[in-house]
């Protein structure tokens, strides 16, 4: 059975990222997440960060927020500014996101 083939078993929704890297580390299986979310996580954790690969679409990010409020509209502003600028940096990459086992 090729790659492109294989459904796993199960599927969990968990809302929490830090309990899915532990999940992760406790061998209970594996998980995509940004790599922004993973990266400080290998150091201090038993698990490996793989690139997706090229053919798998990058997924876009979204937040909502009520807008009314000036703290948010700042913070709004600074997130779209950081994004912009790691998109750019990102663009030399072949993915956004890791697979971390």
């Amino acid at each position: 059975m090729s790659a492109e083939h294989i459904v796993p078993k199960s599927v969990h929704r968990i809302h929490y990222t830090h309990a899915i890297i532990e999940m992760v580390h406790a061998n209970l299986g594996i998980t995509v997440l940004a790599d922004w979310i993973v990266q400080p996580c290998l150091i201090s954790k038993d698990i490996v960060a793989i690139p997706m690969p090229p053919e798998v679409p990058n997924r876009t990010w979204y937040a909502d927020t009520c807008k009314q409020r000036l703290p948010v509209r700042n913070f709004l502003q600074c997130l779209k500014r950081h994004f912009a600028e790691m998109t750019m940096a990102l663009s030399d990459n072949s993915s956004a996101e890791s697979i971390a086992f």
